[in-house]
């Protein structure tokens, strides 16, 4: 089963660096940060995540999409705002 991390209002990453310290393995990393610089940050920290913009503009079906067909473990955290 994959585990997918989805960080809601990331900032700069802080809850995916404490899943990264506590030993999460992640399969899939997705974020959402409108702030351009928190956004260059937790890119830079987390390469392989896939930037999702602004989460009023995120189109979910597409996300989903990439979930159909395998077992998920997910994992969604949010911000403080």
């Amino acid at each position: 089963m994959k585990t997918v991390f989805v960080d809601l209002f990331s900032g700069i990453g802080g809850f995916a660096l404490g899943a990264l310290w506590a030993g999460l393995p992640i399969d899939l990393h997705f974020f959402s940060e409108i702030d351009e610089y928190a956004a260059k940050v937790y890119q830079k920290r987390f390469p392989d995540a896939k930037a999702l913009g602004d989460i009023k503009q995120i189109d979910w079906s597409n996300l989903c999409k990439e979930l159909i067909g395998e077992p998920a473990q997910v994992l969604v955290t949010g911000g403080f705002p």
